[in-house]
């Protein structure tokens, strides 16, 4: 398992190896605990093995409860079977509606296969596929934030409010 405990958002630039759901999700919750203002995800169907982890849907809680203009936004390809089995960071979201979006990408992106977490302009990791767990990360990247958050931004520019989780709202 990977060590994380020096890593500081913004500042370790070390690269990180992902090599498990383990090493996925413990990374997703470092980085999720050190984030003061965003956090983007694009994702196949919101892994439960990474962003379903209690201590992760803590960490963004405490995020969007304790600053005022932080915000989560969710890009998930499907998020049927996700929902269906009570995912916790879909319970936050309707919570907190105005500071955790969820949206299905347009049909232009819907077919990418890569997951990715961008934290704050600084953090990230990544992996190629949803079917695997290798991957990278780093606590300090900003250019390879910032060409991730390029197609995140297109990509959730054309997308759309995710109907199958508004229609649970209701």
């Amino acid at each position: 398992m990977i060590e994380l405990a020096h890593h500081i958002l913004g500042e370790t630039s070390e690269p990180i190896l992902l090599e498990s759901s383990d090493d996925n999700r413990m990374t997703a919750i470092a980085l999720a605990q050190q984030a003061k203002r965003r956090i983007d995800i694009f994702t196949h169907d919101l892994d439960k093995r990474v962003f379903d982890d209690k201590a992760f849907v803590e960490a963004v809680k405490q995020l969007v409860i304790g600053h005022s203009r932080a915000l989560v936004r969710v890009l998930v390809q499907d998020s049927t079977h996700a929902a269906k089995q009570g995912h916790r960071l879909f319970h936050l979201g309707q919570e907190v509606t105005s500071k955790i979006k969820f949206h299905q990408p347009s049909r232009e992106h819907i077919d990418h296969h890569g997951t990715f977490m961008l934290v704050d302009d600084a953090g990230f990791s990544q992996r190629r596929t949803h079917e695997r767990y290798t991957g990278n990360a780093s606590f300090n990247d900003s250019q390879k934030v910032r060409e991730l958050q390029s197609f995140f931004e297109r990509a959730w520019n054309l997308s759309e409010p995710d109907a199958y989780l508004k229609r649970l709202s209701i």
